[in-house]
This record gives structure tokens, sequence and C-alpha cells, in this order.
């Protein structure tokens, strides 16, 4: 029977980044651009807003909240740009997990670009990515009715049973959505070690691997839980060597902060450039740990599949 081995998928990302340990930082720079870039745009826009006094009428007491058109201006310039770089993060996570999976494909194969590129198999992962996020939506949506529905039969033989179901039936449809995610996320890394859209291959991989898949994830939740822990430290760094102590809750004081920030944004932008090189490692490390594991089961299962091409890791596809 064919079997992957959890342990060895875990530490395929601490492989990855050992043996690659600039490719996070590149793929982290790829996910951070567009936030970057983002607030580059802002600041200016903050900077007209702070000069035309929308902040000092918001925070004085008993002031008319209503603001000028100009502000209102630049307050839609800015939700379009949050909207483009919502967009452009899409963009970057579809680059990022392709360049991960083929640098789990590619073995001890370097690559000057860290595996980044533009080519039919990001199209794969993209297109993976939309079916899969929405099919699992509507299977969960159907799931839940479902299960809401049995609770009000349930309710009917007393308030013991009610909940008895109602624990019974949440463990349940976790393990059974932990599951059903753990074969669906085969399906992109299965795209690209096959070079098509590999619907049936990825799913046909998973088979029997259920359990081992929902242990993986089990275990990548402790994992990002610290690593969240780490990411949450950083952004509270930047925001007391930014802010300089600054109470946020004070309007006044954040209104101070933005005209300093306006006026001599130097100590933003060298506390930014120190931090951006740490902050993008993790971001790309992050990125390894939720797509590696994955990768290195497709790669650890299609291996032992007696109907794997021999070239079907094959990661230099023509370009578009």
């Amino acid at each position: 029977m064919k079997t992957f081995s959890v342990t060895e998928a875990l530490t395929e990302p601490f492989r990855q980044a050992g043996r690659r340990p600039l490719a996070p930082l590149l793929w982290g720079l790829v996910l951070l651009l567009p936030s970057v870039a983002t607030l580059m745009m802002m600041l200016p826009m903050l900077a007209q807003m702070q000069a035309s006094g929308a902040f000092q009428s918001a925070a004085a007491a008993g002031a008319d909240p209503s603001w000028s058109d100009a502000d209102l201006a630049a307050m839609m310039q800015m939700q379009m740009w949050s909207w483009l770089a919502n967009l452009l993060q899409l963009v970057a996570v579809v680059l990022v997990s392709t360049a991960v999976m083929r640098a789990v494909f590619a073995g001890e194969k370097r690559d000057k670009a860290a595996f980044l590129r533009f080519s039919l198999q990001e199209i794969y992962v993209a297109v993976m990515g939309i079916v899969v996020g929405v099919g699992f939506i509507i299977v969960a949506l159907i799931a839940v009715l479902a299960a809401v529905a049995i609770g009000f039969a349930f309710r009917a033989a007393g308030d013991v049973a009610a909940v008895l179901y109602g624990i019974v039936a949440g463990i349940a449809l976790l393990i059974a959505g932990l599951m059903l995610w753990g074969r669906l996320a085969l399906l992109a890394p299965a795209s690209v070690y096959y070079n098509t859209f590999a619907f049936e291959e990825g799913w046909r991989l998973g088979r029997r691997q259920n359990w081992a898949l929902l242990g993986m994830q089990l275990l990548l939740v402790i994992v990002f839980l610290v690593l969240g822990i780490a990411l949450f430290a950083a952004f509270m760094l930047v925001v007391l060597i930014t802010a300089g102590g600054l109470h946020l809750s004070d309007p006044v004081a954040v209104s101070n902060w933005a005209e300093g920030v306006a006026t001599n944004p130097m100590g933003l932008i060298v506390a930014g450039l120190v931090l951006l090189v740490p902050i993008a490692w993790i971001q790309g490390f992050s990125q390894l740990m939720v797509t590696a594991p994955f990768a290195y089961a497709v790669k650890t299962l299609a291996a032992q599949d007696l109907d794997s091409p021999s070239n079907s890791a094959d990661t230099s596809d023509p370009a578009l």
C-alpha cells in the first residue's frame, strides 16, 4: 500500500530552508511586495488628509464628523489600492506556492530565481485553488446545514441529548473537513508534478491517506501557532519602533504621529528596511511550511505509483 512519512513531510520545509536559505527570503519579498507597494502609495494620501486637517477634526470632541470632498476622494483611492493589493497578494501566493512545489520536486537541483517563474503551472495552481476553495465551501455549508437540521431533531429529546449531539457533530465535522481538505490540498502539487490539471491523479494519490493527512495538518497547526507568535512579536516591534510607544487609543497622539511621519518619514523607512529581511524570511518560510509537506506527500506517493511518468517532475516547463 502506498504511504508517506508524516514526520518526513513536516521536516521537508526545514530541509528546504537549510538547502536553500535565501529562497524563503526571496519568496517572502514577493509575498510582501503588494502590501509594501500599497503602503507606499497610501502614505502620500495620508499626508494629504493630515494636511487638510481631517484627522484633527475627527479627533476633536464634538466636531463635525463630515469630511471634505478631497478627503473622501483620498479615502476612496486608498480603498481601491487596498482591493488591488488583495488581488496582487493572491497572485503572489500562487507564484510562491508553485515555486515551493518545484523546489520540493527538484530535490538537490539549484535555481537562480528560487524556482519563481510565470508558466502554465502557475495557471494550473490558480485554477485548482479556485475550484478547491469554492468546492470546499459549498460542501462545508451543506454539511453544516445538515448537521443543524439533525440537531433540531435531537432538541426534542432533551437538552442533554442536544448538547452531546452538538459536541459529537462538531468533532465529526472538524475531522471530516480536515480529511477532505487534506485530499484536496494534494491537487495543486499534483498538477505541478504531472504538469496538467491533475484532478483525478491528485485525488487518487490521497486514497487511504486520510488519517496521515489529518495528523499532518494537526501538527502543522501547532507549528503555525509558534510562527504566529513570532510574527506578532515582530509586528509589535515594528509598532514600538515606528510609533515610539504611541498610545494607539489616543486619536490626538495618532494624529501627531501621522504628522511627524508625513514631514519626516526617514525613521519609518529605516525601521522598515531593517525589519524587512527577517519579516520577509519568516513570511516566505510560513508559505514553505504550508505548501512543502503536501508537495512532499505528492512526490512520495507518485513515486510509488506505477502509472507515474518518469519525467513528471520536470520543472523546466516553458514560460508563457
